[in-house]
């Protein structure tokens, strides 16, 4: 899985590069919270919101749980 950040994403939005398109439809990848976030606030009309939700859909999202912190990176996540 990769994680993507908001400049990859947009530039997956405005077409810039075609290697990235088939990037992505090869790869698993993943949005965290903040990225998401981003995205949907730099939208500059209600067509720009519809693009990126579409995209948004499309990806897996990377939850952050607050009962990770302070344990140890071997822990897993929720277990107790």
């Amino acid at each position: 899985m990769i994680l993507a950040d908001a400049s990859v994403l947009i530039d997956l939005l405005r077409q810039r590069d075609p290697k990235l398109k088939s990037l992505f439809s090869s790869l698993s990848v993943a949005v965290c919270g903040v990225t998401r976030a981003e995205l949907l606030h730099g939208a500059r009309s209600a067509r720009d919101r519809k693009k990126i939700v579409t995209l948004l859909d499309g990806l897996q999202q990377v939850l952050h749980c607050r009962h990770r912190l302070g344990r140890s990176r071997r822990q897993s996540c929720c277990t107790s």
